[in-house]
């Protein structure tokens, strides 16, 4: 696919064409000068100095140079008609109807010098917004003009409103002469049609150079117009899209030229009239037009049953101007109605127009390039590539024109990678190659829809695209009314003029967006507004405050479906809102509340981040120290240790400053869990005994029990086990105490891992039994999940495989249903090692399989080498006809531990599914679930899993504060 509207060999010849008009302007000036400084009137003797100065103009102008140069030699001609009117006459007197007629002229020609005066010192984007404006004056001025000759019937009676005076018989020769070499100027011109600026929106453009990614849509329209003798296409989509490359290819295809007597390519950029069409269409068709208007040509001429093929590109010039609607679906039906003539329309939108009935089944929109595509196109120009360039043709959107800019530009020696780097810079300003057409720079391609008469009317299509504009994931159909409330008062219609125009398009999941360099050149040219900002602050942090409902699987899946489509835009408007951050603590709530969805779909401290460099600008305590240990948390879950401990430790200075002791013991809990996940196990302890002592100090058995659990596993870390089992044991008759199932069933489970490390497995397989029960009677589903896990590595170490089976099976069922893919896939890893102890080769291949394709899911690289492992092993046994006798199956004296280092490896699984390092051999890796997912930071009344909770009996004074801290909105739910 060619990667631009491909440009039309024009520029040499329009410059001719306009410099061949200037010159018969000042051929004319020069005689008028002689001439009118010995007439008595007026205004014809200072006439020359104005139109000296709008010929100068019109030569300077840098937009609109063909039509400004048309105009400057019409107002010339107007002139010197007057003055070949007084010829032979004798001036005595001027009666006051003429001279208002005159001081009207010279009105008209002070608006014109004026006008062009303009047009020299716009700046270039003023120019590319106000091309179609300008258009219209120069259309009003030439029509004002030739007003002026009707008004005074130059040719024929003005001589009865001039008294006579004589002109001398050598102004008389300059003027013949004059009229002598404008007469050959003129001929010249017609002689060569090609260079006549009427005629050039005529000239067919040749094959596309690139053309990539339309090969399918191409074979769609040929099939369409091979199958149908009178087919009529309409090639619909936003600027730059490729829709000329497009129609240029089928007007070329081999295929297609044949089927034509007559095929006609017309560019309807520059026709501004149904009678410029008109007259363009029979100069293509090469019909006479002197002797019969050129609709009655184009009539005769479709009569004669002639196939023809017409190409109508940029057709929405036309369409969209509204000046002439009607006069222009009469054109559009009588080429409808011919039985020999197809069609094909290029136009910017979605919405075809009337007046034609197009072929069915209708072309859809053309769409951008796939990356594929675009890679190509890109590559085609500038062969030079790295890393960076899948990044700059997304950021683009793969739009075709913008991809052959920047491949333009990479010639000069640009990298994709230096490319990427200034469109984070420049934008829309970056794609542009110097030039002043629509194919070598996007933005005047954009201007050209913007300054549609149907945008620059509508003020509801203006307001609708900034905000649409600002939103990177486009506006959900469902919320424009929020949207648009107070702004947008005709919000459908405002939709439909947007849609029209190819500014925006709806998605099929009802979304109305835009093209990346749209948006961005929008908002740079109508920056949005401070109640289109309120607005769209409103609804999105409305979304991001839903993200404090998740409180159970439940919950999140009903919140994921309402959040998931605006993840692009809530993370935008909650980045803008707080790099303008005023003090308003909404953005932070709303921060803190959406980072809650984000931790169940996609973890990212990105935001919290952020917003912790601002909570020095807040006197709010209980928001900044929520925001610091939401952060902690999910830098935890994405393994940031490091992080998770330098965001509580600003926390704790918080909780120091404003004397919040609850506050800093709780701190202190979650900084020994960071430096237990780091590996420094007595740094850990200390902080865990100090936050005990200060839970103790406060009357919060609650918290003092969860700090003596943690010290019990790091004992056990240490290989201290009777002193772990003695303070686990402790632990679990505090929480028995409290009423805290959960604690007992965590410390239950830590029993259990000590007694493996000492190879004491029936006392692990009671342990590990009783806390399941413990589970399962709180619902705990997770917990249940991690003990048949446990238990399944028991009864291998006892041999005892039928029943292994079961527990790994019933273990991978629950992991399942909970969506805990980690869990789901070590208990698989274990069938699978079952499997091959009883030399069932074929079965523990598939066990390994699915194992290894779960953990590559969660990208678990420990996992997938571990699985990887074991087929290789299963691939070298597959090749040896004598398996029992393979040394991987010959056992050591005291039994082989089927586990090769990871089915009694601690686990360390969390709740997110992420394996940890720890040194204590533990298969249900419990010392997280206590200290970090389940520790007073995260759930201060316990976890929602088990419903349970402070006990009642707590006095008042230790419920205050958990009280209190629960209503910070830290609710944590293991295992959802």
């Amino acid at each position: 696919m060619s990667t631009s509207q491909n440009p039309r060999p024009r520029s040499s010849k329009s410059n001719n064409a306009r410099e061949q008009v200037l010159n018969s302007a000042r051929l004319a000036l020069t005689t008028m000068v002689n001439i009118t400084g010995g007439l008595n009137i007026p205004f014809l003797a200072a006439a020359p100095q104005v139109l000296s100065q709008i010929i100068d103009l019109a030569d300077k102008v840098k937009g609109n140079k063909e039509s400004c140069a048309i105009l400057a030699n019409h107002a010339t001609d107007v002139i010197r008609a007057l003055v070949e009117a007084t010829k032979g006459k004798d001036l005595l007197d001027i009666d006051d109807s003429l001279k208002s007629d005159l001081e009207e002229l010279a009105g008209t020609l002070s608006s014109i010098r004026h006008f062009m005066g303009v047009l020299c010192d716009r700046s270039f984007v003023a120019r590319m917004l106000s091309s179609k404006d300008d258009e219209a004056n120069i259309s009003r001025f030439r029509t004002e003009l030739d007003h002026a000759i009707k008004v005074f019937q130059i040719k024929d009676n003005i001589s009865a409103r001039i008294s006579r005076q004589t002109i001398t018989q050598t102004q008389e020769i300059i003027l013949q002469a004059v009229e002598s070499m404008q007469s050959k100027l003129n001929s010249s011109m017609d002689d060569n049609a090609a260079i006549r600026l009427d005629e050039l929106s005529i000239e067919p453009p040749s094959y596309p150079d690139y053309f990539y990614g339309r090969e399918e849509y191409l074979q769609v329209a040929t099939n369409l117009l091979k199958s149908k003798r009178a087919a009529k296409l309409a090639i619909l989509g936003p600027g730059g899209v490729g829709k000329t490359s497009v129609a240029t290819a089928i007007f070329h295809h081999l295929d297609i030229i044949p089927l034509y007597k007559h095929r006609v390519f017309v560019s309807c950029d520059a026709l501004f009239t149904v009678e410029s069409l008109a007259v363009s269409l029979c100069r293509a068709f090469e019909l006479p037009i002197h002797q019969q208007s050129p609709l009655r040509s184009l009539t005769n001429f479709l009569k004669a049953d002639v196939t023809c093929l017409l190409v109508l590109d940029n057709f929405e010039t036309l369409w969209d101007s509204g000046t002439e609607g009607e006069e222009l679906q009469k054109l559009l039906c009588m080429l409808n109605s011919s039985r020999s003539l197809s069609i094909i329309v290029t136009m910017r939108g979605i919405m075809r127009p009337t007046g034609i009935s197009w072929t069915e089944p209708v072309l859809q929109p053309l769409p951008v390039l796939s990356l594929d595509a675009a890679t190509q196109a890109y590559l085609a120009i500038s062969p030079t590539t790295d890393a960076a360039l899948k990044d700059l043709l997304l950021t683009v959107d793969c739009l075709p024109l913008a991809i052959t800019l920047l491949a333009r530009i990479a010639e000069l020696g640009f990298s994709p990678s230096d490319l990427l780097e200034r469109w984070q810079k420049e934008q829309t300003n970056l794609l542009s190659t110097g030039g002043s057409t629509k194919s070598e720079n996007l933005e005047i391609s954009i201007a050209l829809s913007l300054n549609s008469p149907l945008v620059k009317n509508n003020s509801d299509a203006q307001a609708l695209l900034r905000l649409i504009s600002f939103l990177p994931g486009g506006a959900q159909a469902c919320y424009l009314s929020d949207l648009a409330d107070g702004i947008v008062t005709r919000v459908t219609e405002a939709q439909v003029v947007l849609c029209r125009t190819g500014l925006i398009y709806m998605t099929s999941d009802k979304t109305l967006k835009m093209l990346s360099p749209i948006g961005h050149f929008i908002l740079k040219q109508y920056p949005i507004s401070e109640k289109d900002l309120n607005n769209i602050k409103t609804l999105y942090f409305g979304l991001a405050n839903q993200g404090r409902n998740i409180t159970s699987r439940s919950t999140l899946q009903s919140t994921v479906h309402k959040l998931d489509r605006e993840k692009e835009n809530i993370v935008h408007v909650l980045n803008n809102a707080m790099q303008n951050f005023s003090g308003d603590v909404q953005v932070i709530q709303a921060v803190i509340s959406y980072s809650e969805f984000l931790y169940w779909t996609v973890p990212s401290t990105e935001l919290l981040k952020t917003a912790s460099e601002l909570l020095h600008k807040i006197d709010d305590h209980a928001l900044r120290f929520q925001c610091l240990t939401k952060l902690a948390r999910t830098a935890a879950k994405l393994n940031k240790h490091l992080d998770a401990k330098s965001a509580m430790q600003k926390a704790q200075r918080f909780c120091d400053e404003s004397q919040d002791k609850f506050g800093s013991a709780m701190c202190l809990q979650a900084i020994g869990y960071t430096d237990y996940m780091l590996g420094n196990h007595m740094e850990a302890k200390v902080h865990f005994m100090s936050a005990r002592a200060m839970f103790q100090n406060l009357g919060n058995k609650w918290g003092s029990t969860q700090c003596l659990r943690s010290i019990g596993e790091i004992q056990g870390t240490l290989k201290n086990y009777i002193s772990a089992k003695e303070i686990l044991k402790e632990a679990r008759d505090q929480f028995v105490t409290i009423g805290n199932k959960k604690g007992e069933a965590l410390c239950l489970q830590g029993m259990g891992d000590i007694a493996i490390a000492q190879s004491f497995f029936i006392e692990a397989k009671e342990y590990f039994t009783e806390a399941r029960e413990q589970f399962r009677s709180i619902s705990h589903h997770l917990g249940e999940a991690k003990c048949y896990k446990s238990l399944g590595t028991i009864l291998v170490q006892q041999n005892n495989l039928p029943d292994a089976i079961v527990m790994f099976t019933k273990a991978k069922a629950i992991f399942l249903s909970i969506g805990h893919q980690f869990g789901a896939a070590q208990s698989i890893e274990g069938l699978g090692k079952i499997a091959l102890e009883q030399r069932d080769v074929q079965k523990a291949k598939e066990e390994f399989l699915a194992a290894k394709n779960i953990f590559e899911s969660i990208d678990d690289e420990s996992g997938i080498d571990s699985c990887m492992g074991f087929l290789g092993l299963i691939a070298d046994l597959e090749n040896v006809s004598d398996v029992e006798n393979h040394p991987y199956f010959s056992p050591p004296p005291t039994g082989r531990d089927l586990d090769a280092g990871s089915l009694m490896a601690y686990e360390g699984d969390s709740d997110d599914g992420e394996r940890r390092t720890g040194e204590l051999a533990s298969p249900s890796g419990s010392f997280g679930d206590v200290n970090w997912e389940a520790s007073s930071l995260m759930s201060y009344e316990g976890d929602s899993d088990d419903g349970k909770g402070v006990p009642k009996s707590l006095d008042e004074q230790v419920r205050k504060p958990l009280n209190r801290a629960a209503s910070l909105n830290f609710a944590y739910t293991e295992g959802m």
